[in-house]
């Protein structure tokens, strides 16, 4: 098992458009398994069980306090509950729609997220139906980066080999 952590949406339908509405949920990602459908249906499973976590509701009321707090203690609280996971991994929707830039369309939009104290923080993010992966890696935790996202590539290839027609990933250094 993995400690990994992930963003759990805690929006709800009278919330007003816009801002954050989520909190942090901690799982033990099952790593060992050798065959993709029965880690993903794990994996599934886990993620919706932490969905319903009654404690997930607390962090909406903890945000506002955080939010006073002097960030040298902020980042030392942020630190120390990131630090356990091995993994933390985030996902932001994209538009569906060509966007430009200098009237230039955007091909893709790769993500790349700050590391929280944690090994490794992997962030997708969709664009025109297009998902764009960027890892940002702890260098004392991973010593060889290249191995790391051959093996990351190879993974998201054997999840996505389950559903017929699906793309390949495509590395880019």
């Amino acid at each position: 098992m993995m400690p990994v952590s992930i963003p759990v949406s805690v929006r709800r339908d009278d919330d007003r458009a816009g801002g954050n509405h989520f909190a942090p949920a901690r799982l033990a990602a099952p790593v060992g398994l050798p065959d993709p459908a029965v880690r993903i249906k794990e994996i599934g499973d886990l993620v919706r069980k932490a969905r319903s976590e009654p404690a997930l509701k607390s962090a909406e009321l903890v945000a506002p306090l955080m939010a006073r707090l002097p960030a040298s203690v902020l980042v030392r609280l942020a630190g120390a509950t990131t630090a356990g996971n091995d993994l933390q991994a985030s996902n932001v929707p994209g538009v569906k729609d060509d966007l430009y830039l200098a009237g230039a369309r955007i091909e893709r939009i790769y993500p790349f997220a700050p590391l929280p104290g944690c090994a490794a923080m992997i962030s997708l993010h969709t664009y025109r139906g297009v998902c764009c992966i960027g890892a940002n890696l702890d260098a004392a935790a991973v010593t060889d980066p290249a191995l790391y996202a051959s093996c990351l590539g190879d993974g998201f290839a054997e999840v996505l080999g389950l559903a017929s027609g699906s793309a390949k990933p495509v590395l880019l250094a």
